[in-house]
């Protein structure tokens, strides 16, 4: 097993971290504070995949977010960048439910890289999903495999123990996770190589900012499995004096709808001319975008955002937006929070409404 800790586990922005680098930083400068950490992040996510995939070469890559959830699509974007910023070339994409292990074999040779995309979805929280993950670790248990940026969750030893068999029989099999709980885990229950790197979303670029506010407080709050406790429920009722909105950003808007029944409509087609899915991948960066601008669009609607999403953290951090992070059920948020980005000095991570409430009036005197 491999026992190295990235050299910015658990960092603090700091004078003397960005003196070693050469950076200039000013704690002062909110702004500035923003633009440093993503640029540390993308040099991190650098240091640790250009040293497992060599620039020009071959990949494939699986697993598509073919979902409305905005988060996803915010780690694939930021995938297809930096694969594109090594001139790597993609040589077969597909979804959970177009993958073809026969096809793939057919645009495999020695030198290419099986990458799968990255998330929250490794381990027993979405079942299907780490089915997928395992078949094909089964398929190709000799073709080195990297699973992108990772958090790891595991509440049922059966589950654990299986995907520990299926991992520990693959010849090359390299893990990355984003967080010390799961570095940990795998580093105890697998005998994979494991990496911690940071979320793949900061190899987007810094979103800009594109309309006003129309509420004081938004509140983008999960409706799923992963959300700890009604929390957003319980908000309205305390929030006085302030404008507020609460949503959740799985609901697609029209261009997305369409963008489905192209995809849909166009099966028969692409089962004859697009085998491998580089057209489908296409079309699929085009949605993955429209669900980025979606998400960020929302983030606007608040001069404060409240959330217990990890990407919506995130895709404030890259607007710079101020705001306050409440916890996810199985700990994903504040793992995140504490290895990569709590010296974000527009951030404020909280346990309880109470908590969430006291802290929109601190961050009002920053905007």
């Amino acid at each position: 097993m491999h026992n190295r800790y990235p050299k910015y586990l658990n960092f603090r922005l700091s004078e003397e971290l960005y003196s070693d680098q050469g950076l200039n930083f000013t704690s002062t400068k909110t702004s500035n504070s923003s633009i440093v950490l993503i640029n540390l992040l993308k040099k991190e996510i650098r240091h640790v995949l250009d040293n497992l995939i060599p620039a020009h070469g071959n990949v494939v890559l699986l697993d598509y977010p073919n979902n409305p959830n905005v988060g996803d699509s915010l780690i694939w974007l930021g995938e297809i960048a930096y694969l594109k910023s090594r001139y790597i070339n993609i040589q077969y994409v597909c979804d959970s439910k177009n993958y073809n292990a026969q096809q793939l074999r057919k645009v495999l040779d020695a030198d290419t890289i099986i990458l799968v995309h990255g998330g929250g979805n490794f381990g027993t929280l979405w079942p299907e999903e780490q089915a997928f993950r395992e078949k094909v670790l089964l398929d190709f248990a000799s073709t080195p495999c990297i699973q992108l940026p990772q958090s790891i969750y595991f509440d049922d030893d059966e589950a654990l123990n299986r995907a520990a068999k299926i991992i520990d029989a693959h010849s090359d099999y390299t893990i990355l996770t984003r967080d010390k709980a799961s570095y940990e885990l795998v580093q105890k229950s697998f005998k994979s190589k494991v990496f911690m790197c940071p979320d793949m979303a900061f190899f987007m670029k810094p979103q800009t900012m594109s309309k006003e506010s129309t509420y004081d407080c938004f509140v983008l709050a999960r409706n799923d499995h992963e959300r700890s406790h009604d929390w957003a429920v319980i908000l309205p009722f305390k929030i006085h004096g302030i404008s507020y909105q609460v949503r959740d950003w799985l609901n697609t808007n029209a261009i997305e709808k369409v963008i489905y029944k192209i995809e849909k409509h166009s099966l028969i087609f692409r089962r004859v001319f697009d085998k491998n899915n580089l057209v489908l991948m296409w079309l699929w960066n085009q949605l993955a975008k429209f669900r980025r601008n979606r998400g960020a669009a929302l983030m606007q609607c608040g001069k404060i955002v409240i959330t217990d999403r990890l990407h919506a953290h995130i895709l404030c951090l890259l607007l710079d937006i101020p705001h306050i992070v409440i916890d996810n059920a199985n700990k994903k948020i504040s793992g995140f929070y504490q290895a990569w980005t709590k010296s974000y000095t527009k951030v404020r991570f909280v346990k309880d409404t109470d908590s969430a409430l006291n802290e929109i009036t601190k961050l009002k005197n920053i905007i």
